[in-house]
């Protein structure tokens, strides 16, 4: 048995022409996906200047602050108490130096508020002990 023999004929082909397939689909522009990529990197390393520069911000910030702190010899504050009291003040507060200049007043008020709020009631506590302890006495030497 003969694979090809019998009627099938191969043809008369000139060699002269190469065989070169044209493909479907242009193949995708390397060039302009180098552009976007370049143009991703620049982005990205702008986004990196940035946040290193904001944090070059921040360091300097907070060695101004701590630079202020050692300056003024920044004593802790709160609460008042006498000089000769033998427990000193537990922290350092400045509404100025704290807080924002547009939240201030508000922090003042609701701070002063507060203040207010337990100063009367510790005022209270200690009257109505008063009264118990005043009404105990006389019921003890009135009789």
């Amino acid at each position: 048995m003969k694979p090809l023999s019998g009627n099938v004929k191969i043809p008369d082909v000139p060699s002269t022409q190469t065989a070169i397939m044209k493909p479907a689909e242009e193949p995708p522009a390397y060039a302009q996906i180098a552009k976007e990529h370049a143009l991703a990197q620049a982005e990205l390393l702008k986004r990196q200047e940035e946040l290193e520069r904001k944090a070059a911000e921040l360091d300097r910030r907070e060695r101004a602050m701590q630079g202020l702190n050692q300056q003024r010899g920044r004593k802790n504050n709160w609460p008042p108490l006498p000089e000769n009291f033998p427990v000193g003040p537990c922290f350092y507060q400045d509404f100025s130096v704290d807080i924002p200049v547009e939240f201030q007043k508000t922090v003042k008020i609701m701070y002063y508020l507060w203040m207010c709020k337990y100063f009367f009631k510790e005022k209270a506590k200690c009257l109505f002990k008063l009264e118990t302890c005043l009404i105990i006495w006389l019921l003890q030497h009135l009789q």
